[in-house]
């Protein structure tokens, strides 16, 4: 037994000190997943082609034999010899080889080769019409090299290479097209720089010319994935978004592929749509006026993840747009699909309907009645109950927003099927951003409950679920959001002495009477200290224009002044909510649509409500300037 305590004492010393094991175990399991998922999807945007008997290769997507017998590699200034030959046979056998280096399953040498200087020297190999076979070596050993890092890809596109590859697609050799086309793929999948050159050196047409054939079944089914493929890179990467006449140009092409019926082409498109709709209103809208939304709520019955997954992520885009968006998708009956998935066995597919749901809540009263209506406000309040934690975060979002915007009959509603039971239990979470939206979302509650007349009875059933100790025990929590969301609750609502506001207003349920609270106290500091972390006004960080807010004339004599104000910054910078701003006196409300990695896609003006703390938000492009509109309103 004494050995037991003293283990204990000593694993008491360790960082996780007082965690609980379990729930440190669970978390580092789905960090590993989410690692796993995000290395899948780095290789989903690139490809490199890996082969262990290179030598009998016709086309880079071919099956190759894993029992063949080890390949000799040359040395990296064997292969520059080789290619500074005046010999084309010898130039061949050394840019072989160089493939062949490239093509290794661990650690192929792709700095070594570039900094030997024969990235230029390949690129000029894929002109050499007279000698097809030097042309795919090259196309295919590059095609490797930039499957690598955004710093290793810059040199070919430096040394010309997407012009000499869009050359390449029109080759009468299928398995050169086939691997420039590869090529431009790991290209414009890299960055918004490597799309653009695509698209700044017309790669868009050749490749659309290709899908325009009347009959696609005349491309082997390889190459009509890679074509596809390569497509939806090209609508890839926000910041800043595909041009939109490259956006039209496109569109035609992949409302035709939207119906094809090979599911990993299908799948490609999907992508491609859903990249589109996650940049400007502009770009959502012309991805609508295609008439393809119909066929989106289609494709929410199908079982493949593959097509599933970038469908709902699509319509999550849509509804991120404005309220007009949101409308078109409710009235497409989008809602009628949402029980089943909100239940679907994949969790991922989940968390991206609850994060969906978010963004439509974040609309008119008018939508979450739809939502009401729909029936699934239970399965909302059930998944924050017992689902994982990042399908939980975003199930709280949806009642964030909810709360935000929702009625007084729909805050009720929402209290009626013990949406705050739900919450407290959260509140018992190791995850601080979860625990910062929740504590939000408790302030939005209570802020309508207090405008109703019901503050009272939901102070009363926070305490009999044992909310108010959780609450208490945030307070020496040691991240600072937290800790200042849980001081705020307990001293405005639960303080014994705080002022009998809630009684006095209090309709349905009564109240109690209390005396107001010292200024001067640990209770008053504490308020103040909350306070002064309250919303008042946005600071661009990093960025050249910042609008100015004034205080209105005579703030200080009436609580219902208002102040408005417009900032101004550039498209993709980062914004983050000042506390200096105004001082103490003011709060701002913003209501916040967020794309699907948790940024804002926009933010609109709301009745003044209660937030506290700072969060970081990327803006969308309007013209030249990104506008932000915001109230600010006196206590």
């Amino acid at each position: 037994m004494s050995s037991g305590n003293e283990a204990a004492g000593r694993l008491s010393k360790f960082k996780n000190k007082g965690k609980d094991v379990a729930e440190l175990r669970r978390k580092m399991t789905e960090m590993n997943v989410e690692l796993r998922k995000a290395k899948k999807d780095e290789q989903f945007l690139k490809r490199r082609n890996v082969c262990s008997a290179p030598d009998e290769a016709t086309s880079p997507v071919q099956n190759k034999s894993q029992f063949k017998k080890a390949t000799e590699y040359w040395t990296i200034d064997e292969i520059v010899m080789g290619v500074n030959s005046d010999s084309l046979e010898e130039q061949l056998q050394a840019v072989k080889a160089a493939r062949k280096l490239l093509s290794r399953q661990r650690d192929p040498p792709i700095d070594e080769i570039i900094n030997s200087g024969l990235v230029a020297k390949l690129v000029g190999f894929l002109g050499v019409v007279v000698c097809p076979s030097i042309q795919f070596e090259a196309a295919w050993a590059l095609t490797n090299v930039v499957s690598g890092t955004t710093v290793q890809t810059i040199p070919v596109v430096e040394a010309g290479g997407v012009p000499a590859f869009i050359n390449l697609i029109a080759s009468p050799y299928v398995h050169i097209s086939e691997q420039a086309i590869w090529a431009l793929g790991n290209i414009a999948g890299d960055s918004s720089v490597g799309r653009d050159a695509v698209i700044r050196c017309h790669g868009v047409e050749p490749l659309l010319s290709l899908l325009a054939a009347p009959d696609l079944s005349v491309y082997r089914a390889s190459y009509l994935r890679n074509l596809t493929w390569t497509l939806s890179n090209l609508c890839r990467n926000k910041f800043p978004p595909i041009p939109l006449f490259a956006v039209q140009q496109m569109l035609p092409t992949l409302v035709r592929m939207m119906y094809h019926d090979d599911r990993a082409v299908l799948g490609d498109i999907c992508w491609a749509l859903s990249y589109l709709t996650e940049g400007p209103n502009d770009r959502i809208q012309a991805v609508l006026d295609t008439g393809l939304l119909s066929r989106f709520l289609e494709l929410l019955e199908a079982k493949e993840l593959s097509i599933l997954t970038p469908v709902l992520r699509t319509l999550g885009n849509i509804v991120s747009g404005t309220d007009e968006h949101v409308q078109l998708a409710l009235d497409a009956g989008l809602l009628g699909h949402f029980p089943a998935l909100l239940r679907h066995h994949k969790t991922s597919i989940q968390k991206e309907t609850a994060w969906t749901l978010s963004n439509i809540t974040a609309g008119k009263d008018s939508q979450i009645e739809e939502v009401i209506h729909a029936g699934l406000i239970p399965i909302v309040v059930d998944i924050i109950r017992q689902s994982d934690w990042r399908t939980r975060k975003e199930a709280v979002w949806a009642v964030n927003n909810y709360a935000n915007g929702g009625n007084v009959d729909q805050i009720t509603y929402l209290v009626q099927h013990n949406v705050l039971e739900a919450l407290l239990n959260v509140l018992s979470s190791k995850d601080n951003e979860l625990l910062i939206v929740t504590l939000e979302t408790l302030a939005n509650l209570f802020y309508a409950a207090e405008k109703s007349g019901d503050a009272e009875y939901l102070c009363e059933a926070l305490e009999e679920f044992g909310g108010l100790e959780k609450l208490e025990m945030l307070q020496s929590h040691d991240n600072e959001m937290v800790y200042m969301g849980a001081v705020y609750m307990v001293e405005k609502y639960f303080s014994d002495n705080v002022i009998s506001r809630l009684s006095r207003n209090s309709v349905r349920f009564g109240g109690r009477v209390t005396s107001p609270r010292s200024r001067d106290g640990p209770a008053g500091r504490a308020e103040r200290k909350a306070r002064e972390l309250l919303l008042c006004r946005y600071r661009e960080v990093g960025a050249s224009r910042l609008g100015s807010i004034d205080p209105p004339s005579g703030c200080g004599k009436s609580p219902r002044n208002h102040v408005s104000f417009r900032f101004l910054g550039r498209s993709g910078t980062k914004v983050e909510r000042n506390p200096d701003a105004f001082g103490p006196q003011f709060r701002v409300d913003v209501r916040v649509r967020r794309w699907c990695d948790g940024n804002a896609r926009h933010i609109r003006a709301t009745m003044p409500r209660l937030h506290y703390g700072w969060s970081t938000v990327k803006l969308e492009k309007e013209g030249e300037e990104t506008g932000v509109k915001g109230v600010a309103v006196l206590l």
